[in-house]
């Protein structure tokens, strides 16, 4: 018995030793729990706490059964939820070719089944093992891609006996299936156009700062964040007391309500690719402003007569991080998917710390959308039956953006029901569920430097990963004084603007990787059919390496003359994106097959973003030439 467990641990570690590990050492703690009864047919049957493992007459049948709805959907990624007796999971092998995540919430059940039964087929690369929901969602996130056909195969003896873990595994994926499609979706469809509107800028970026200009100003100052959910109102006492003991940096929606409050952000912080310029006037001059803003926004917000006006490059924007490359710069603050995550972010390039967050509700507070004074207070929100809700006052936000009006109501939309601030359940939508799975990432990338993220917004959702804490309380530890907007403003004034003639040489050199990229594609696309045929033709191992290995050296090339196209992979997103789903597809292939595919795949999506990335250059070239003759300065307030 014991030898057979250590044979399938064995197995399960060549896989993923983490997980055997973690297997053997609740091997241990679950002596006694399971039995092995004799049965018909001279089966033995597995008991665990009392439950059957598998059916008594025929675990087999049993096993079909329970998996076939899930076969029947042609599943390109499974997540089978439950070990049972294992006999599922060969159910499943047997039929599918596609990814399985295996997801067992008690490893001494399944460290018992394992003692009874050999089975060799442990370590396929197509299982991936995971012991806890958090493990699942990220494992889960790796596999999936916008467009997958998922399908969930919960164990019967992992509802019974796990209710509780079933369930948070179900959220689990819920939750990272949503901000994967909406993930994907901004980074796949949207990629190309915040590189157009970012070249479309480039004269504006030309003439406007970094906030590495800023460095050293705000090292280890407190910081505010103040974003435009319903609790924001009850917060702007306290931030009105606050005086100059924290770095205040609101968003663009929630700077309306600041100013109706009398409180003056040092910085507004703006992201949105439309126009959204009305922002900076709602309850004052735009001539106040001190602004942030990011390379793909709308170009009103690079004409606005500003107080000063500094941009943040965040790391996804290829072509923004060339053209501030241009100009000597070399560092960038991380993407994100929502202008108050991007101004954590800031805050933390200024060097901020703590980062208080307040009105990020992320949720539908007391029945509402933004804050009394917000710049979209107009829109609200209503439950409308059966699990759904509408958006009211969209007409009045659409004509402030410029838009056509569909109607004063949204369509409708899931409501998604999360724990609360105070631990009580309360609604939002999908969107803002999958913005507050994300904070996960950005606690992520600022944990290692030791910044604090504290969620002080005392209402709307609570979000994993960051401390929470009440905003009065936390504002007693502030130090102060913040430096004074002079300082800010001195460096705004004292910056000379780039050259095009410093982007026009660089450029240059794009097109001569673009010629090197041309040729490298097409000495793949003539060896692509005479390997295809050599691959068939012969089949010995030894002459199927032979060929694989100049298939290999062929795509080595194309792969140094793709990495020297600065933008190719911000512009070819949704090659990428469809050739992945293909791919992933094609796991049943042999690995002669799947290396032909992946070198077609390869091929498929260079051509296209090749394609785009000439186009790119072309917009950037006529983007110069209508630059040659402008002379401007950073500091004159021109529309």
């Amino acid at each position: 018995m014991r030898g057979g467990f250590e044979r399938n641990a064995r197995r399960l570690a060549a896989r993923d030793a983490r997980f055997a590990a973690a297997l053997r050492e609740a091997a241990g703690a679950s002596a006694g729990r399971g039995e092995c009864v004799d049965a018909a047919r001279d089966r033995v049957v597995l008991r665990f706490d009392g439950v059957q493992l598998a059916s008594a007459w025929d675990p087999e049948a049993e096993a079909r059964c329970l998996v076939a709805p899930c076969l029947g959907a042609e599943p390109d990624l499974v997540v089978a939820i439950g070990f049972g007796s294992g006999h599922a999971l060969e159910a499943l092998r047997a039929e599918s070719s596609a990814p399985v995540v295996v997801f067992e919430p008690d490893l001494g059940r399944m460290a018992f089944a394992l003692a009874q039964r050999d089975l060799p087929w442990l370590d396929a690369t197509t299982l991936h093992w995971v012991e806890t929901p958090e493990r699942l969602a990220a494992c889960f996130r790796a596999l999936y891609g916008a467009g997958l056909r998922v399908e969930v195969v919960p164990h019967p003896v992992a509802k019974r006996l796990d209710p509780d873990a079933v369930g948070a595994a179900l959220a689990a994926l819920a939750t990272s299936k949503r901000t994967a499609d909406i993930s994907d979706r901004t980074r796949v469809w949207k990629s190309a156009d915040f590189a157009a509107q970012t070249v479309d800028n480039l004269g504006a970026l030309l003439r406007t700062p970094s906030i590495r200009r800023l460095a050293g100003i705000y090292e280890g100052v407190p910081a505010v964040i103040a974003a435009a959910g319903p609790s924001l109102d009850r917060q702007l006492d306290a931030l009105g007391s606050l005086g100059e003991r924290a770095l205040v940096i609101a968003i663009g929606q929630s700077l309306p309500a600041l100013r109706r409050a009398g409180i003056r952000p040092d910085f507004t912080h703006i992201v949105e690719s439309q126009d959204v310029s009305h922002q900076l006037k709602d309850g004052g001059a735009a001539e106040d402003v001190d602004l942030i803003a990011i390379p793909s926004a709308h170009g009103s917000l690079f004409a606005s007569p500003v107080a000063s006006r500094f941009v943040a490059t965040p790391s996804p924007n290829a072509v923004a991080r060339w053209i501030a490359g241009c100009a000597g710069e070399d560092e960038w603050v991380f993407g994100a998917p929502t202008v108050a995550q991007s101004a954590v972010h800031v805050a933390a390039a200024l060097g901020a710390n703590p980062i208080l967050l307040i009105g990020q509700d992320l949720a539908f507070t007391g029945g509402r959308v933004y804050a009394a004074g917000s710049a979209y207070r107009m829109v609200s929100y209503r439950e409308v039956g059966d699990g759904r809700f509408v958006y009211t006052g969209e007409d009045e936000k659409a004509r402030l953006l410029h838009q056509t009006p569909r109607g004063p109501e949204s369509a409708g939309s899931q409501t998604v029901w999360v724990e609360g601030w105070d631990g009580d359940k309360v609604p939002t939508s999908p969107q803002y569920a999958s913005f507050i799975d994300h904070y996960r990432e950005v606690v992520a990338v600022h944990e290692d430097d030791g910044v604090r993220i504290v969620n002080c917004t005392e209402g709307g959702a609570r979000i994993p990963g960051l401390e929470h804490a009440r905003f009065a309380e936390t504002l007693r530890a502030a130090r102060g004084p913040v430096p004074s907007r002079d300082a800010v403003r001195e460096r705004f004034a004292a910056y000379r603007p780039v050259s095009p003639d410093v982007v026009a040489t660089a450029l240059r050199e794009v097109h001569g990787a673009l010629g090197r990229l041309e040729a490298a594609r097409r000495g793949l696309a003539r060896r692509l059919p005479k390997l295809r045929g050599e691959l068939r033709r012969r089949t010995r191992p030894e002459q199927q390496v032979a060929a694989l290995q100049r298939l290999r050296s062929s795509e080595r090339r194309l792969a140094g003359a793709l990495d020297a196209i600065p933008w190719l992979d911000m512009v070819g997103q949704r090659a990428v994106h469809r050739s992945r789903l293909e791919l992933h597809r094609s796991s049943a292939l042999s690995p002669a097959e799947a290396a032909l595919a992946e070198a077609e795949a390869l091929l498929d999506t260079t051509t296209e973003a090749e394609t785009h990335s000439r186009a790119l250059w072309t917009r950037i070239a006529d983007a110069l030439d209508g630059l040659r003759d402008e002379v401007s300065t950073p500091g004159e307030r021109v529309a």
